[in-house]
């Protein structure tokens, strides 16, 4: 799937117009084993030169125009992402002009006052707010950049049509509204475990800086996986030895950790 990916941003089509290449063109380009390219021609007889696949429109594939190519540097990349809302808050994600927010599921009062403060300060700024919409401070971010009609992108550790947690319905029916939802799995798929650590890692793919919330030092629990972590936040004399990308609310208010961003 790499090669395929690469093939049609190289060559700047997409996957329908490869399906139509002649297979000795194919094989010079891609240089696969003889065996492969006997595997592409028996699929395109079975299918034939326009098969008809049940794409759904909310469906962004590699090689279209939309495809987010910081996937394709990943380990174990999604085959599709499903989207709903303004799509073209995606360049946003392409140019790495997103902030993502995220933090612990069980935030105290203050926490989620801060969180809800950073989302606003972050969308009178002009910058996006990425978060996964989970309990917590996700949510308190969103609703933030949400009442300050900022443009909340929000990326979904299950299908469009899930709702986790179910009173969260309302604000995620809100996020596809006035921003986007980005999910890598297609309605109806059962969702797994796996599946909110893997949001995890696509928030750190699509933002420029990333803010932990609510996590001290000594509680690096969220998983960022093998893509590392975004470039660290800078820190503004927060407590207890919290590292850059951890900010210390108390002492930082969020209109001063924006005023440190540049505009988007």
């Amino acid at each position: 799937m790499a090669d395929l990916r690469r093939l049609c941003r190289d060559q700047a089509i997409g996957p329908d117009q490869l399906w139509g290449w002649p297979i000795e063109r194919l094989g010079q380009a891609l240089a696969w084993p003889a065996h492969c390219l006997r595997d592409v021609e028996r699929y395109r007889f079975e299918y034939g030169a326009a098969p008809k696949l049940d794409v759904p429109a909310c469906a962004l594939l590699p090689g279209d125009p939309g495809w987010l190519l910081c996937l394709d540097d990943v380990q174990a990349p999604p085959s599709g992402l499903y989207v709903e809302g303004d799509r073209s808050l995606l360049r946003h994600i392409h140019a790495r002009t997103a902030i993502a927010v995220v933090g612990t599921r069980s935030a105290s009062d203050h926490g989620l006052v801060m969180a809800e403060e950073l989302g606003r300060g972050l969308a009178e700024a002009g910058w996006p707010v990425l978060s996964g919409l989970a309990e917590g401070i996700d949510a308190a971010a969103h609703r933030g950049c949400v009442a300050r009609n900022g443009a909340p992108i929000a990326v979904l550790g299950t299908p469009l049509d899930r709702v986790y947690p179910a009173h969260h319905r309302s604000l995620q029916q809100q996020v596809g509204r006035q921003g986007l939802l980005i999910s890598p799995s297609r309605s109806g798929c059962r969702v797994r475990p796996g599946h909110f650590a893997a949001r995890n890692r696509w928030l750190v793919a699509f933002a420029q800086a990333l803010v932990v919330v609510g996590v001290s030092a000594t509680q690096r629990s969220i998983d960022f996986g093998p893509l590392g972590e975004p470039d660290a936040v800078p820190h503004m004399g927060g407590s207890g030895g919290c590292p850059p990308l951890v900010l210390s609310w108390q002492q930082c208010p969020a209109s001063r950790w924006c005023d440190c961003l540049d505009s988007p």
